[in-house]
């Protein structure tokens, strides 16, 4: 019996949140100039470097913005 599920065998860069969203970024970076990559992509933030990274801080930044907005 075979099974099928949400994945391509051998190819990480589709199997990868982490790499889509870099390959996707880039794409929209050198290809799509003046295009936002988060019109079609859900607003990511990677974080490297854990709490100390620049990109943490924009997410809690963001975060905290949002949780304020519900309140």
């Amino acid at each position: 019996m075979q099974r099928v599920y949400n994945r391509l065998e051998f190819n990480q860069h589709l199997n990868n949140k982490k790499a889509l969203f870099i390959n996707m970024r880039n794409y929209y970076k050198y290809c799509c100039k003046g295009e936002d990559v988060f019109n079609t992509l859900p607003l990511t933030f990677h974080v490297k470097n854990g709490t100390p990274d620049e990109i943490f801080k924009e997410f809690t930044t963001y975060f905290k913005r949002e949780q304020d907005l519900c309140s």
